[in-house]
């Protein structure tokens, strides 16, 4: 690759004159692997490309390029063979567009417009070089299995980036011990009027420990709790630790059938309940021991010996998730993941604190908030039982000085619109287990200059937090980063064949370190699916876990979060991640939070709804409609708008804090206006029946003559099939350029009606009369943009 500095362009050439004489010079061959590479960047299916047939004069033409990752290159490059011989169009497919033109010793690649710096862009054009060397001596190997990177020049690939190791070793009740004896008439637990010292949680825990384990309890035994938030159920926490056991806190909340479900699976060697639910344990099954009962026992029951403290190794606490094939996993966390995860290097925590305790204790979330608090000596404060509200919430961190708060990204934007209060006398913010609002975040921190705020991400499998960004100040952008592995943690990005991809590049990622998890309980086979064994060269045999979200290394060394792997959504052949959408709507000002979901619509087909929260009334959302899909039409493809948008007073919550999207659609919401599906109007004339005909044959569905095809389905490839029919039906060639001019079958019967039948334009130019036409174009073209456009951009995306 050779850099031209006056023209700021560079010159795809390849040395290897043995294996590849021409390849210098084959504009197909180098459009091919360029987009092949930005398939790779992007993670895009359809690459938009724009040529010079001729000379540096001559007339740009643009074309779409269908890219994926099991494609073979010599297939790849026959499409791209196939879209230069038919000459593309004059009109312009989207705002990323690879510009190429042939030279005498080279193919000169343009920089793309926007959204690729200066850094990204050399990196996509060495790659393509080095991706093309390697196909033309594999021409039918898959993209995925061709070299992105080769040669001394090459940019290094990332295996992992780890956090530093965990210092303090000493698990959680050895060093809250020692919190006990250094401070012990300090709080430790605090609710309401109720306070609970550091000397009166050890002695209560110790002789609950005792009691358990004159009742069998050993290390590794599994001991059910349930309890409404409160100082006790951290006491019977607690206690299970000394004892030796591993918790499996059982929500309040869930129904009897997933409580039964959960304990058949766990088995645990007996439960503790508070009164207050002892009758929905009764049958089943389980050793129920009335937690109240225990705790007034233990009270007057003699000082016990100390008992031994759990050893890094030793089962901690079992979190059921929902899996995927219905049948909740029981992720089984060791002490050493808590002890890293306690033990922070992004943070200071200590006696000054004040942590607010929230979460449920079935969440993991719940871990970071109860053991960091106590293991430094802070203060936690227990919110009340029940339902959370902004307002109570407002309350509670007012009356116990909280500093320290850990929020849902879901419970964080609620508290954000309607009660930023809360945010008065807190000086850590940590926000994570959804996607998290670069907006919401801004206005935070713009209105609280001394509230520093982190963004957490992480899976239950990797003990709660994998990865933390904390900005300097408001973040710019419209999406936060994940950030970098914390302390004991390292995580990889890596493609399907679990090799390293490139900075910038798609991958899914892997986590490893202290934190993994051993597995899921009882559960051999689906450990083994997710748990794989670590490929890197220094891994000595250890584990990863595959988080099953898509994410991408930044040139700064932090990671972007793209969405999930497995629950993206395809609309229409096209994959959507809701989220994107979603960050998209909260940007209006129109739009107070937003929610994205994919359903059947009435015609039986996939489609999109989204749940708007209005910053005003649901009437000026209603009247703001139309508005909110031409501001999503200027940088989203057509098949990523919501084809229905409902107007919400709030986003329903579920006991994790987490949207609740069930409950969204099954509850009361009001339809806002413009609904771009109104019945089809069918074809009439016998032109027109012939043109639908051509478009159901193509799309394989019947259309309305006003609808159109792009946002039908339709792509550059189906275009040319379109074509070729109508040849058959018609009689007749229709150019290309004038369907992308008239993509609806009335508007291409009307010309057809008065235009006399045509040749197909010349390959060097532009068909006469184009120029007139490109203006009804432009919503063909709109529905061709990509998502390069949105997420190219370097140092802009991210999640937990």
């Amino acid at each position: 690759m050779m850099r031209n500095e006056a023209s700021a362009h560079v010159e795809f050439r390849l040395r290897d004159e043995a294996a590849a004489p021409a390849l210098g010079t084959d504009l197909a061959l180098a459009l091919a692997a360029t987009a092949a590479v930005v398939q790779r960047l992007d993670g895009i299916g359809r690459v938009p490309v724009a040529w010079r047939a001729q000379d540096a004069h001559g007339p740009l033409r643009y074309g779409l390029i269908d890219v994926s990752a099991d494609l073979g290159f010599d297939v790849l490059v026959a499409r791209v063979r196939a879209l230069l011989e038919d000459g593309g169009t004059g009109e312009r497919q989207a705002a990323l567009t690879l510009e190429a033109r042939p030279l005498p010793d080279g193919v000169r690649l343009l920089r793309p417009p926007e959204g690729y710096s200066e850094a990204r862009t050399a990196r996509l054009l060495a790659q393509a070089v080095t991706l093309a060397a390697d196909a033309v001596r594999r021409p039918r190997a898959a993209l995925r299995d061709l070299a992105p990177v080769a040669g001394e020049d090459a940019p290094p690939l990332p295996h992992r980036t780890a956090g530093p190791p965990t210092e303090d070793t000493r698990t959680v009740p050895a060093r809250i011990a020692a919190q006990a004896a250094e401070r012990p008439d300090q709080p430790a637990v605090v609710c309401g009027d109720t306070v609970l010292r550091y000397g009166e949680l050890h002695r209560r825990a110790q002789n609950l420990a005792a009691r358990l384990v004159a009742r069998g309890v050993r290390p590794e035994s599994v001991v059910a709790i349930r309890a409404d938030r409160s100082p006790e159920l951290v006491i019977a926490l607690l206690a299970v630790l000394t004892a030796g056991g591993a918790y499996l806190a059982l929500d309040p909340e869930q129904p009897q059938d997933r409580i039964e479900r959960l304990l058949g699976d766990a088995r645990p060697a007996l439960a503790l309940v508070t009164h207050a639910h002892l009758a929905a344990l009764g049958a089943t099954g389980t050793e129920v021991l009335n937690l109240d009962d225990e705790l007034a026992a233990a009270a007057t029951d003699p000082d016990p010996a100390p008992l031994p403290a759990p050893l890094p190794g030793q089962l901690a606490y079992v979190s059921y998730t929902s899996g995927s094939t219905g049948e909740p996993k029981g992720v089984a966390v060791a002490h050493r993941g808590v002890t890293r995860l306690v033990d922070p290097d992004w943070s200071r925590f200590g006696p000054g604190d004040v942590f607010l305790q929230i979460a449920p204790v079935a969440f993991d979330a719940s871990t970071f908030e109860i053991w960091t608090a106590l293991v430094h000596g802070a203060t936690l404060a227990v919110y009340p039982p029940g339902r959370i509200t902004p307002e109570l919430l407002a309350e509670t961190v007012r009356r116990h000085g909280v500093s320290v708060l850990s929020l849902t990204a879901g419970l964080f934007h609620q508290v954000a619109d309607t009660a930023p209060e809360v945010f008065d006398g807190v000086r850590r913010l940590i926000a994570g287990g959804d996607v998290v609002s670069a907006r919401h975040v801004r206005t935070v921190l713009r209105e609280h200059p001394g509230l520093t705020f982190t963004h957490a991400y992480g899976p239950t499998e990797n003990t709660t937090f994998t990865t933390v960004w904390t900005p300097d100040g408001p973040p710019p952008g419209e999406y936060l980063p994940i950030g970098r592995p914390i302390r004991g943690t390292a995580v990889a990005i890596l493609d399907e064949s679990l090799r390293p991809v490139p900075v910038g590049a798609v991958g899914e990622l892997y986590a490893s370190g202290d934190g993994l998890a051993r597995g899921y309980l009882g559960r051999p086979a689906a450990t083994a699916e997710r748990f794989l064994p670590d490929p890197g060269p220094d891994a000595h045999g250890d584990r990863m876990y595959r988080t099953g979200d898509l994410a991408r290394w930044l040139e700064n060394g932090d990671i972007q979060f793209l969405g999930r792997a497995d629950t993206q959504v395809k609309i229409r052949g096209y994959r959507v991640e809701l989220g994107e959408i979603e960050s998209r709507l909260r940007e209006s000002p129109d739009v107070q939070d937003a929610t994205v979901l994919a359903d059947n619509g009435a015609s039986g087909e996939r489609e999109l709804a989204a749940y708007l929260v209005p910053a005003g009334s649901p009437e000026d959302l209603a009247g703001a409609a139309e508005r909110l899909r031409d501001r999503l039409a200027a940088t989203l493809p057509s098949y990523m708008i919501p084809r229905r948008m409902y107007a919400v007073t709030a986003l329903p919550l579920n006991a994790n804090g987490k949207v609740d999207r069930g409950a969204l659609a099954a509850g009361d919401a009001l339809e806002l206006g413009g609904r771009p599906d109104a019945p089809p109007t069918a074809p009439g004339s016998e032109l027109e029946r012939l043109v639908a005909t051509a478009w159901r044959d193509v799309l394989g569905r019947d259309t309305g003559v006003h609808e159109n095809f792009f946002e039908a389905g339709g792509d550059s490839l189906l275009l040319l099939r379109l074509r070729a029919r109508l040849t058959q039906l018609l009689g007749r060639k229709v150019p290309t350029v004038v369907l992308f001019s008239h993509p609806t079958i009335r508007d291409l019967t009307v010309h057809l009606d008065t235009e006399p039948a045509r040749t197909e334009p010349s390959r060097t130019g532009a068909e006469p009369g184009a120029d007139a036409e490109r203006e009804p174009a432009r919503r063909g073209r709109q529905a061709l943009q990509e998502r390069a456009r949105r997420l190219g951009a370097e140092g802009r995306g991210r999640r937990p």
